[in-house]
């Protein structure tokens, strides 16, 4: 692997697997407690869920059994999802992102990437959406570690 992809894949796992770190040590009252303007495993269904956002290829249907507003955050889910269900949903869209970031090449990096690019409504590259998994996932953890942390729990970064 490509030495700039390989630290896009070295950071992406690190950001990823203290997320999880987070679903399984947050507790049950603070995981169905509103924060910041969302119930704490809605923030963590979003970055979670926007594994799609960004790397899913263009035509193929989501596979979240969720709709786009709920992941979006613009609509609060009906159902709540357990630290189980969470883990399983975090299990597939991480596996999703991996074969993302396996396929890229040196030279495909900076290629325009088509399913990003419609979804957002501008030409984006694979560049961008690997430091969008990263950035992303990166800003949530932040956001539920300090929801952790204002509950006396110490966070996980």
């Amino acid at each position: 692997m490509d030495a700039v992809i390989q630290c896009f894949k070295d950071d992406f796992e690190r950001f990823w697997g203290l997320m999880e770190k987070q679903i399984d040590i947050c507790p049950d009252e603070i995981w169905s407690k509103k924060a910041g303007g969302w119930i704490f495993w809605q923030q963590i269904l979003h970055s979670i869920g926007c594994v799609e956002l960004f790397v899913l290829p263009e035509g193929e249907s989501s596979s979240l059994p969720f709709s786009r507003e709920e992941v979006l955050l613009i609509k609060e889910p009906g159902q709540a999802v357990s630290k189980v269900e969470m883990l399983e949903l975090a299990g597939r869209m991480k596996g999703l992102a991996d074969a993302y970031i396996a396929s890229t090449t040196a030279q495909t990096l900076t290629s325009p990437e088509a399913g990003i690019s419609k979804r957002m409504g501008r030409e984006l590259t694979r560049q961008y959406a690997i430091i969008a998994l990263i950035r992303h996932c990166c800003y949530h953890l932040g956001c539920c570690d300090a929801t952790l942390r204002e509950h006396g729990i110490q966070g996980v970064y």
